[in-house]
């Protein structure tokens, strides 16, 4: 048997411990997982060098931009991102412009996408009435429903608990996946419509407009629904110990609920929005530090099942205060999210082997991405390459994104992604891309 690419003298944690071993793929798949004297042989033979390799990276949650949307991000630059910064699987959120609605607007965005994307790419629908239209979605591939508390995108569902209930059995019926953005659409209106009539635009008056309570009534009545429902719910990322607690109290009476959190309400506060003003402003905002430290404890306990980036692009002329115009909410976070998780393992604050599930294993699981998140013979052969020490200082200026902030920027990070392999082809190696527009692959459910 000759297969097509040996990747020898690697260390693979599995379970409890790292195996020392070679990968054998072919035809884009892994073909065994063996020490190197059972290894068949290989058209071509890749030296890892001892570094570490995880199943290539899953991020549940991003945003590509695109369409009309391109100055903030394309499908080329964000996915260039996205290997850059170790994913090599990324599913993207509906509210693009146009919103990603119907059948026509989702084939639509796949033909634009697949002539660019170089990592694999799947999609999220937002809200639709129509269950004919429904299940043509699921059909076609969409790996769930994002509803949204406060725009235009599914106002109504959340602020209508019929309509609420209604829109998850649906969505039961269909075999489709629930994901929520947990605010309370009341408090929310309530404090932009004030905001308005001030016109106050500061990043300190979003963050006020945007508190505690609205993340923590959301999450009570979704948890309600959602037990009256016998629904699948994903929460998107999660910023507060109460919501987890409600989320814990729902899943021991057997409610099928998973939750997110981002590296930024992970690893940041509110402090550093005096600093950092609109580049430190996104949805849901920074907390306090001992929201920060209950998230960590949360998911070191294992309350917490992804993390995910929660990369949302904007000009940098949309997060600058300004007195006529609100700043726009969301950073860039496909390329900081691993160095930063990365130097958290190197500081015995997590282990690798929950990061790899974490960023992996249980996204596969819950968005039932097909034959990903695991090495395994049989499995797609996507690889996150680790160079476990290498030291690096964060700079924006040198993101694929076209989004060059980030509240991170100058921080120190020791653990960088030095090799990616998407579908067994190397996509990037010490910082460039390899691959060109149209390599990656769509994704369907």
């Amino acid at each position: 048997m000759l297969v097509d690419l040996i990747l020898k003298n690697a260390k693979i944690p599995l379970k409890d411990r790292i195996i020392e071993c070679g990968i054998a793929v072919d035809k884009g798949k892994i073909y065994t997982v063996a020490k190197a004297s059972n290894l068949p042989k290989g058209s071509r033979i890749m030296d890892l060098k001892g570094n570490i390799v995880f199943p290539g990276l899953i991020d549940a949650h991003v945003h590509l931009r695109d369409l009309e949307l391109t100055y903030k991000e394309d499908f080329y630059t964000g996915t260039c991102a996205a290997v850059a910064g170790g994913f090599t699987t990324i599913l993207d959120m509906p509210n693009t412009k146009p919103p990603t609605n119907s059948l026509s607007r989702l084939k639509e965005k796949i033909e634009v996408a697949k002539k660019k994307i170089v990592v694999n790419v799947g999609f999220y629908t937002s809200y639709v009435s129509s269950i004919k239209e429904l299940k043509q979605l699921k059909s076609y591939g969409v790996f769930g429903m994002k509803l949204y508390p406060y725009d235009q995108l599914g106002k109504n569902v959340l602020e209508d608990d019929g309509m609420f209930i209604n829109t998850l059995r649906a969505n039961r019926a269909a075999n489709l996946l629930t994901l929520i953005h947990a605010e309370s659409p009341q408090i929310i209106d309530r404090n932009e419509k004030r905001l308005e009539a001030s016109q106050d635009y500061s990043a300190k008056a979003y963050i006020n407009a945007h508190p505690p309570e609205a993340e923590i009534n959301a999450v009570k009545n979704t948890c309600q629904i959602a037990e009256k429902t016998r629904s699948q719910l994903h929460f998107c990322h999660i910023t507060l110990n109460k919501s987890l607690s409600l989320i814990e109290e729902a899943r021991v009476i057997g409610t099928n609920i998973t939750c997110e959190v981002t590296p930024h309400h992970l690893l940041l506060t509110k402090k550093i929005v005096e600093k950092e003003r609109g580049n430190a402003v996104m949805n849901p905002p920074l907390r306090t530090l001992p929201e920060v430290r209950g998230l960590w404890e949360g998911l070191i306990k294992g309350k917490i099942d992804i993390i995910s980036s929660d990369h949302a692009p904007h000009n940098l002329i949309e997060k600058k205060e300004k007195m006529e115009k609100r700043i726009s909410p969301g950073i860039p976070g496909l390329e900081t999210t691993l160095p930063l998780l990365l130097t958290r393992v190197n500081q015995n604050k997590l282990s690798i082997f929950h990061l790899i599930k974490i960023l992996a294993e249980n996204s596969a699981k819950i968005f039932k991405i097909r034959q990903k998140g695991q090495i395994i013979p049989g499995f797609d052969a996507d690889f996150t390459i680790i160079d476990m020490k290498k030291r690096s200082k964060i700079d924006s200026s040198e993101f694929y994104s076209k989004a060059k902030y980030t509240p991170f920027n100058r921080f120190k990070t020791v653990g960088k992604p030095i090799k990616v392999f998407v579908n067994g082809e190397l996509a990037m190696e010490d910082g460039e891309v390899l691959l060109k527009p149209g390599n990656g692959r769509i994704l369907y459910s």
